[in-house]
């Protein structure tokens, strides 16, 4: 029997655009995108953001699968709500109470406390 391999679900112009703004501390591009592109699937599955400033970032329904989100910073203006994420998701950093995160994700972030 052959097995299938699921095929990551990652955009690389999507992270990009979402790196330069977070390098900026402007995420005003990113969310123009987001609010000109709402049907478009945000995939991010696997991504490393490494001190990634999403102050103000709208990732809602991203495919955050397996995605390191390590130091962020995000305030209340950050919007992660109804996202794809599984155990290998890690999700820490400053200001992770003022967010607006769904209630699953915050469960699992007790797993992984910044």
């Amino acid at each position: 029997m052959i097995s299938e391999r699921k095929e990551k679900q990652f955009d690389e112009s999507q992270y990009e655009i979402l790196i330069k703004c977070s390098d900026k501390g402007d995420l005003t591009q990113w969310n123009q995108w987001r609010e000109n592109n709402q049907k478009v699937s945000i995939l991010l599955e696997g991504a490393n953001f490494i001190s990634a400033n999403l102050a103000g970032a709208d990732l809602w329904k991203a495919n955050l699968q397996g995605t390191k989100i390590i130091a962020a910073i995000v305030d209340r203006q950050t919007f992660i709500w109804d996202c794809d994420f599984d155990e290998q998701t890690v999700f820490t950093g400053k200001g992770l109470y003022l967010a607006k995160i769904e209630p699953r994700l915050k469960e699992s972030l007790k797993i992984n406390p910044a």
